[in-house]
């Protein structure tokens, strides 16, 4: 579930790999950078990247994907309490980092 809805996140926010954003590092990975709107990719580099939620006694593990603010830097996020990451808001706490 993890990889596919990963993947499904960055589809929908960016089909064509064509929204391009400033160049942000990676969360704890200094000089690993990237300049696209990809949801997963700065969280998939953290510990336990997942959320688990059990629906009928199965438990599934979507993945936490960086929101909006985070690669816009937006300080304060605009997003509802001041998220920078969904659905686990204390995955990413802060906005993400310039390119070194």
């Amino acid at each position: 579930m993890l990889p596919l809805s990963h993947e499904i996140s960055e589809w929908m926010n960016d089909p064509f790999i064509h929204n391009f954003v400033p160049p942000w590092q990676f969360p704890g990975v200094p000089g690993s950078c990237q300049g696209n709107l990809e949801t997963g990719d700065p969280v998939e580099v953290l510990a336990n990247p997942d959320f688990p939620v059990t629906i009928n006694g199965f438990t599934y593990h979507p993945q936490i994907e960086a929101i909006l603010p985070w690669f816009t830097r937006e300080v304060p996020s605009s997003a509802i309490s001041g998220a920078y990451s969904y659905p686990d808001t204390t995955k990413l706490t802060g906005p993400s980092q310039a390119c070194q």
